[in-house]
């Protein structure tokens, strides 16, 4: 199993163990019309991005934009911060 495949299998877990979809993950909610905040089971689903983005920048080789293009940012930068 390569990096990749281990990466995307972590991301379906951590969906599946907080009962989201991996797409829910890519809603950034800033269009015209949206909730100003999408909670899952009392989550923001920011937090839970933020969480798993954390984790993955931390345990894999892989570049900040990787991580960020993996769980739903634009870019790298909100994980840089």
């Amino acid at each position: 199993m390569t990096v990749r495949e281990k990466i995307l299998s972590i991301i379906e877990q951590y969906c599946e163990m907080h009962g989201i979809k991996r797409e829910t993950l890519f809603e950034s909610g800033n269009h015209k019309g949206a909730k100003k905040r999408r909670n899952i089971n009392g989550v923001p689903v920011a937090t839970l991005r933020m969480a798993l983005a954390y984790y993955l920048s931390n345990n894999f080789p892989i570049s900040l934009t990787d991580v960020a293009h993996l769980v739903g940012y634009a870019d790298h930068s909100t994980i840089s911060s």
